[in-house]
């Protein structure tokens, strides 16, 4: 979708090497704010969301 990650941080509540439920911060950067709006609205993000269930658990902030 355009983007590059440019820092992210996990927070897990084990040390299991599989995902555990805890919390994934991500700072992507894109060209514009118009990109940034496009990814989000892009069908494949919004497939992702739904096929995870992430719908009410997911913060989004769009900078710029």
């Amino acid at each position: 979708m355009g983007g590059i990650i440019i820092a992210k941080e996990i927070k897990q509540d084990s040390d299991l090497n599989q995902w555990d439920g805890g919390q994934l911060g991500i700072v992507v950067e894109f060209e514009s704010k118009h990109a940034a709006k496009e990814a989000f609205h892009s069908k494949e993000f919004q497939e992702y969301i739904a096929l995870r269930k992430l719908n009410n658990n997911l913060c989004l902030s769009i900078i710029g």
